[in-house]
């Protein structure tokens, strides 16, 4: 009689752990969630090695390569809706430093030429000369440190902080136009 009962109590048990199953197989699946590229880089984070290989002159039919060694650091920027990587190399021999800092998308890529550290002597004239040359953009601005450029669809509306930035516009094909902007709205 005990062995019937539990029998029949296993049997029941293995009637409702079938139908929670069968159950469980018929529910619709969740819908993927939509990507947005926010984290495409975050394996990137982190201090890695570097080596550049650079042609000495390019555009000029040199065949000669310079090679640089370096650190690259990669940080989360914005709560992790973006990713920066910073990438210093150098040649002792030549006393040649090269930085840069790459934006991810989610930080802010725009349609136009930047160039930071505008307060920096040469700096303005570096954007001068790439907004006069017929294939570089036809606009640019030159950013102060401690300041931002606030963009809204790719258009500058506002400047942010303590220092200003410079909109350089070609105005013909030797002039450029040049409009200092401070802390508020660009009008």
């Amino acid at each position: 009689m005990r062995s019937t009962r539990l029998a029949l109590a296993l049997a029941g048990l293995a009637c409702v752990l079938t139908a929670t199953l069968a159950s469980a197989q018929t529910m619709a699946a969740p819908a993927p969630a939509v990507r947005d590229g926010a984290h495409d880089f975050d394996w990137m984070v982190g201090t890695w090695k570097a080596h550049l290989k650079r042609l000495e002159n390019p555009l000029t039919g040199s065949t000669k390569w310079v090679e640089f060694d370096g650190v690259q650091r990669t940080w989360l920027a914005w709560g992790g809706r973006s990713a920066m990587d910073e990438f210093t190399v150098e040649d002792a021999a030549t006393k040649t430093r090269i930085d840069a800092l790459t934006v991810r998308p989610g930080l802010g890529l725009v349609p136009f030429l930047v160039d930071v550290h505008a307060a920096q002597w040469g700096t303005l004239n570096r954007v001068m000369h790439a907004v006069l040359t017929r294939t570089g953009p036809a606009e640019g601005w030159a950013i102060d440190e401690h300041t931002t450029l606030e963009t809204t669809d790719g258009v500058p509306v506002a400047v942010h902080g303590t220092g200003a930035a410079a909109r350089v516009r070609r105005a013909t094909a030797e002039t450029v136009e040049i409009t200092i902007h401070v802390s508020g709205p660009i009008r």
